[in-house]
């Protein structure tokens, strides 16, 4: 169950909103998660559980997404030497590298959260309101004792770091037994909120993140990151170009 809050048009209502999140946790413990999706309207389903449904009258298996992230193992070292020994730390891998899982990505820094809230595909000006999620963890995975079939309900999984966009994004996700069922309807009463973001204030938002540092470039350090970056930089100037011109 999600409750609606008002919408986030700056960076100050974004300080408002996640003032009071981590006041009285102790030093290391983190109690609240951050997603932002430019899209405001989509569903909090895992990528897994956005695939053409299941037949599981037709499978010999329950749970035939994680058949295919086993197949996934069996091959992924062809590609990429270094894939974890743990099936949680290696089913991130996964994650990152675009197979569809029962994860779903979350940030410990809810700045890194608005990022992804205002930043649409393409260099138009924004059409669409984007959300901003805040998750209350109340379940946490241990990877080392804990099986992937084994987890019966929706629960937070910390990964070590394997890739270096995790630790620029502070990553987490949320592990979802049901890959289908939203988010929505999985969640405890008062466990999940969200948070309208305007698309009128989407341009003037990504400029405020910019100046304290966040943008592609920090959070995607590689030449992919930085491409975008520019991207972006010259977009944003054009855009504010032809506004000059038109207030004339």
């Amino acid at each position: 169950m999600q409750e609606q809050f008002p919408a986030i048009t700056s960076l100050l209502d974004l300080l408002e909103v996640t003032a009071g999140h981590e006041r009285d946790a102790p030093a290391g413990i983190n109690r609240w998660l951050y997603r932002g999706q430019a899209h405001g309207t989509r569903s909090l389903i895992a990528s897994a559980g956005r695939l053409p449904r299941w037949d599981l009258s037709q499978s010999s298996s329950p749970n035939p997404d994680l058949d295919v992230f086993r197949a996934w193992r069996l091959r992924a070292s062809f590609y990429e030497r270094s894939i974890p020994p743990n099936d949680w730390e290696a089913l991130a891998v996964a994650a990152h590298h675009g197979l569809a899982t029962r994860l779903l990505d979350w940030s410990l820094n809810p700045l890194v959260a608005l990022f992804f809230a205002v930043t649409d595909a393409g260099f138009e000006a924004p059409e669409r309101d984007g959300a901003l999620y805040v998750f209350r963890v109340n379940r946490v995975i241990d990877p080392e004792k804990a099986a992937l079939d084994q987890v019966d309900e929706v629960a937070v999984f910390f990964p070590a770091g394997h890739t270096h966009r995790v630790i620029r994004q502070r990553g987490a996700f949320t592990y979802h037994p049901e890959p289908a069922r939203p988010l929505e309807e999985a969640a405890a009463p008062g466990q999940l909120q969200r948070y309208t973001v305007p698309c009128a204030a989407k341009c003037d938002l990504r400029k405020q993140l910019d100046r304290v540092g966040i943008n592609f470039e920090m959070l995607f350090p590689d030449l992919e990151g930085f491409s975008q970056h520019l991207n972006w930089i010259t977009a944003s100037s054009r855009r504010d170009q032809i506004e000059a011109e038109s207030a004339d």
